[in-house]
């Protein structure tokens, strides 16, 4: 696996220029941005881990992103994948479940505003906006066609349930089902990097909201045997602040086979 890192350092002008010209040789490219400097490079380089030890040591306010690239082979001998899922609703996120007539309620445990939220009526979403697509996302439930139906059914994937949905018109159109996750997995590694949330302060226990997943995901190998062919991160991640949706090999090749797009497969890490 090839790793690229992206970073994007603020701080003083003196401070920018010692970074620089510490390691303009070291790294691939480094260069001076009206609101910093900006860094590109492969992580194998020299000047790479010595970089993020005076981040570190000298708490410099930055941000940092990665892109991961595997080998064919790596992809081919992956047990399990992090995938997305299509969201028709990308440009209009208020538009969730609960927007359309979906009931939720908290549990009688939970601890904040943020967590126990649970799932009270049918799935009710603008069905229309499903279009071609056999399997979709609306914050933060997942949709399923009859055509994914009988592939997950008729290969007895594991790990879900399948419920009945329906348009919130109740207009006459494709019959769809929500697919609901049922296994969820345990924390992920300390070792898997995140960028917290801003806006959601930590102000219970129970709260699961990790912010911005910044690295591939990682459990432990003798987690692997709590694994389905469906399953859920425990933490809500990323701009959606949803679990994520985890699958197996056996998935993502059925789902190939049959054209029922997953969007950027990644293979999970076991240690």
């Amino acid at each position: 696996m090839k790793r690229t890192a992206f970073i994007h350092i603020r701080d003083s002008s003196d401070t920018l220029q010692k970074i620089h010209s510490l390691f303009e040789d070291r790294l691939d490219e480094i260069s001076f941005q009206p609101s910093g400097l900006q860094i590109k490079t492969d992580e194998d380089r020299s000047g790479y881990q010595d970089l993020i030890s005076l981040i570190k040591n000298e708490n410099l306010s930055h941000t940092y992103a990665e892109n991961r690239e595997y080998t064919k082979q790596e992809m081919k001998e992956a047990a399990f994948f992090d995938v997305g899922v299509y969201y028709p609703w990308e440009h209009d996120a208020l538009k969730d479940a609960e927007h359309y007539g979906t009931k939720y309620k908290f549990a009688n445990d939970h601890c904040c505003e943020y967590c126990g939220k649970i799932q009270a009526s049918e799935l009710k979403l603008d069905v229309k906006k499903i279009r071609t697509k056999h399997f979709v996302q609306i914050k933060p439930e997942l949709i399923i066609t009859d055509y994914a139906k009988e592939v997950i059914e008729s290969n007895q994937l594991t790990g879900c349930d399948i419920l009945p949905a329906s348009d919130y018109k109740n207009r006459n159109v494709q019959k769809v089902y929500q697919l609901v996750v049922k296994n969820v997995l345990p924390p992920l590694d300390d070792q898997v990097r995140f960028e917290s949330y801003g806006h959601h302060p930590i102000i219970c226990c129970e709260c699961r909201f990790k912010g911005i997943i910044r690295s591939e995901m990682i459990y432990r190998k003798e987690e692997m045997e709590k694994f389905r062919d469906f399953n859920l991160t425990f933490e809500y991640l990323n701009v959606y602040e949803t679990r994520l949706l985890i699958v197996s090999a056996k998935v993502k090749e059925l789902f190939q086979k049959h054209k029922i797009k997953l969007y950027r497969p990644e293979p999970v890490r076991f240690i």
